[in-house]
């Protein structure tokens, strides 16, 4: 029992089963926060993983109620398909305990009618054994519950306000959190204007870390669930502390550029109760490292936080993209997540980012919300100095080839992808980011560098923010074309690459900017590299060993550079063998290897293909030398690359600076 409640043992009976039930009251607070939908969640039966749900609806007279189950979670409908699959044990009784009829209407629809007048009680268990962002879950550790995934709303009544209470923890040390509004002295009670709110929430419970900070009025936090999964990685994570560092940044940077959001983000929301509306603002991160259960996904999205889902079988992907550094794939989600903020959850469009979640919906604006979301990521953190010029051509680059790939299987724009993301079509993620890459520097060339695509969702917010009006492709033109002066070519863009689908220009794009793509095959140079006991030796078509361990030759100070592999080897006299040097973008940096520049390196095979090296470096938590063995695949005979092109006028070098800046 917590000190301060008085608790109240009620009994009451709905379908010939006897329901026991704790129900919590709170004189003072209730007094203060009316709401006439109440939750009350039971997290007791970790055995058999599944939720107990209480809904108390209050009503004037004695009129039917409508209940939903929605279908799907907001952003994202193809993994949340399906929730009122997980109810079972589904009952309903009025005040007095007397069982009443829930008559179903169609799929995750109920009517209740009791002939009575007050109250209409609901109870029902969800299903919590799968760990999603989508879904909600319960172990003896942990309890995550995704809004939409757990609790039901009334038709009709979805912009009424809502307490969400929790109860029947298994352990004494559970602590909690949330997105949404906290009552103070309350640890287990929430509250929700709408629920809008709680269809775009989480609420956590258990055992986890937890740091904070506030920076001007609002409060940021970081709580994180478990230990990194990653082995062998230059850096495996980062701590709570870090990643609190990094969100600092993050959101002085995007309130730099887009000015501060309301605390409440419809404009049409009551005036919060006294008692929660002198509280900080806030915004929660919520790290979930997964080193084997649960979704590959990334990170979901709430206007008061989101979601990390960090999963070990994304090591390969943050040594391709990341040169093996852990904390920056964490803080490239964050960022990519902090952004929805803005778009999808402050500036909406119709169908994914709707409040009607009781249907699957399409959408044509995936490829702003998500892949144009994608690209401001990278800005982002550019902007707020954690990525270098180097990293971000590395990442514009590997998003360029990715669009070249996926075009070549799919001539379509990321707009038609959009439309066929509830069929689990996700191409509008590379091809939006790419668009908005190009976009942004259309608008600079139009503006002498002034302006981008920022200035443009800095528009959007101010016509679209906090309302029920959707934006459409057609506002995004309208608004690129004025921060653009009219320009024809921005008129273009959108004719060809937006409405059409033709391929991307990239060469007639980026020569505004000084830069090409050009397509290269010099993936092996003439040169060698005498090491101890053998000796490297590489022509334009091959690398090899030309002679093995016990050889003759004594090492040579020297250096060596294998384009095919994108290293650089070095060796000093006493035949000490560093990598020197790893290029961006190169199939070294995709292994990993740009984690270890300037560690020492052993060769292990080379040949025209392949290369094995041995590297080592100290282990960022604990400092002990760790050696690794990488293997690394030549690149393809031919690739592209983004570079400055020679001979660039000063105008063109000036565009470039704007748009990489």
């Amino acid at each position: 029992m917590r000190e301060g409640f008085q608790y109240i043992d009620l009994t009451a009976s709905c379908r010939g089963f006897q329901i026991f039930f704790t129900r919590p009251f709170y004189p003072e607070t209730m007094d203060q926060i009316s709401a006439g939908i109440r939750y009350r969640l039971d997290l007791s039966d970790t055995k058999n993983r599944q939720i107990g749900v209480e809904m108390q609806v209050e009503r004037q007279g004695n009129e039917p109620l409508d209940l939903v189950m929605p279908q799907l979670s907001p952003g994202s409908p193809t993994n949340s398909l399906n929730q009122p699959a997980r109810l079972n044990s589904l009952s309903a009784c009025d005040g007095a305990g007397q069982a009443v009829e829930l008559k179903k209407t169609e799929a995750g629809h109920w009517r209740v009618e009791a002939e009575s007048c007050g109250p209409i009680i609901v109870r029902y268990r969800v299903k919590a054994d799968e760990f999603s962002h989508v879904r909600s879950y319960l172990s003896d550790k942990i309890s995550y519950v995704n809004g939409p995934s757990a609790l039901m709303f009334v038709q009709g009544r979805q912009h009424e306000p809502g307490l969400v209470e929790l109860r029947g923890y298994p352990s004494a040390e559970w602590k909690t959190s949330s997105t949404l509004e906290s009552v103070p002295g309350h640890p287990e009670l929430f509250y929700a204007s709408s629920y809008d709110d709680i269809a775009d929430s989480n609420v956590l419970a258990g055992k986890f870390q937890q740091v904070s900070a506030r920076q001007g009025g609002t409060l940021l936090q970081i709580n994180q669930n478990g230990t990194p999964p990653w082995k062998d990685l230059k850096v495996n994570g980062a701590t709570p502390e870090q990643s609190l560092e990094d969100l600092q940044q993050l959101y002085a940077t995007f309130t730099k550029e887009f000015g501060e959001f309301p605390r409440q983000r419809r404009e049409d929301a009551g005036p919060l109760p006294a008692r929660l509306a002198g509280q900080d603002d806030k915004y929660v991160v919520t790290k979930h490292y997964l080193h084997g259960q649960g979704p590959n996904a990334g990170g979901y999205e709430h206007y008061h936080g989101h979601e990390l889902l960090l999963h070990k079988a994304a090591q390969a992907g943050i040594e391709r993209r990341f040169d093996g550094d852990g904390r920056a794939h964490e803080r490239h989600i964050m960022a990519h997540e902090l952004m929805h903020k803005l778009l999808a959850k402050f500036v909406r469009h119709e169908g994914i980012d709707s409040a009607d979640l009781s249907h699957v919906h399409c959408s044509d604006g995936l490829w702003l919300s998500e892949g144009g979301v994608e690209w401001a990521a990278m800005e982002l953190q550019r902007k707020s100095g954690q990525m270098s010029e180097a990293q971000y051509i590395k990442m514009l680059q590997d998003q360029f080839r990715g669009y070249q790939a996926a075009y070549a299987q799919d001539p379509s724009n990321a707009r038609e992808n959009s439309l066929d993301a509830h069929l689990g079509n996700s191409g509008f993620y590379n091809k939006g980011a790419v668009t908005c890459a190009l976009l942004d520097l259309e608008i600079k060339a139009a503006t002498g560098g002034e302006k981008g695509m920022f200035d443009v969702l800095r528009c959007m917010k101010d016509e679209f923010g906090g309302r029920d009006h959707f934006w459409s492709v057609q506002d995004v033109e309208r608004l690129a074309l004025r921060t653009a002066a009219g320009s024809q070519r921005v008129a273009a863009f959108f004719q060809d690459y937006l409405y059409d689908h033709k391929p991307f220009d990239f060469d007639g794009i980026l020569a505004q900017a000084g830069m090409r793509w050009q397509e290269r095959g010099d993936r092996f140079s003439a040169g060698e590299l005498q090491l101890s006991g053998g000796q490297l030796l590489t022509s334009d078509a091959r690398a090899e060993v030309k002679c093995g361990p016990g050889g003759a030759l004594a090492p040579a100070a020297g250096s060596l550079a294998l384009p095919a592999f994108g290293v650089t080897l070095a060796q000093d006299n006493q035949g000490a063998l560093k990598l020197s040097a790893v290029s961006a973008g190169g199939s070294g940096a995709a292994a990993g290897l740009g984690a270890y520049v300037g560690q020492p390196a052993r060769l292990i095979e080379a040949a025209s293909t392949s290369l094995k090296l041995e590297v080592q470096a100290p282990d960022p938590f604990t400092g002990e030398l760790e050696k690794r063995e990488v293997e690394v695949s030549a690149r393809p005979a031919r690739q592209a690359f983004l570079e400055e092109a020679p001979g660039a006028s000063p105008q063109a070098v000036a565009l470039r600076q704007a748009w990489l800046s």
